[in-house]
């Protein structure tokens, strides 16, 4: 059986422009703690994504990143990714242009790497300036 938690759909935005939704997300953890994640991770060389880009590209211009809950509630790890699928082909049905580098459902909850395991992941970077544009 599935343990339960409540798992919460939330969107990020900037103060700069509230209403446009930027990124589609997952978690079990209060808003708060997960903006703070968002936030702290911009700073890690081996997290360098376009969503930290982002991020930056709003903090640098004396902007807040806004988190907003659209949904909570949700007792599995396999109904909250769903619905994050769902929720991002909405968004982008709506015109939006996240900047989710999937299409959601891929979350990793609980998933903790062995120390071989992350020696002998390799990665692969992209690397995008702070307007967006992949370098």
């Amino acid at each position: 059986m599935e343990k339960e938690y409540n798992f919460k759909i939330y969107t990020l935005s900037s103060s700069e422009n509230p209403e446009v939704v930027r990124y589609v997300g997952l978690t079990y953890k209060t808003l708060n703690n997960r903006l703070e994640e968002h936030l702290r991770s911009i700073n890690k060389k081996s997290n360098k994504n376009y969503r930290c880009n982002w991020i930056k590209s709003i903090l640098n211009k004396n902007n807040k990143v806004i988190i907003i809950l659209i949904e909570d509630n949700i007792k599995t790890k396999k109904e909250a990714c769903e619905k994050e699928i769902h929720y991002i082909k909405l968004f982008k049905s709506f015109g939006a242009k996240l900047i989710n580098a999937t299409n959601g459902g891929e979350g990793t909850f609980g998933f903790k790497k062995t120390k071989h395991q992350l020696e002998s992941s390799h990665r692969c970077v992209n690397q995008y300036d702070l307007q967006g544009n992949f370098i």
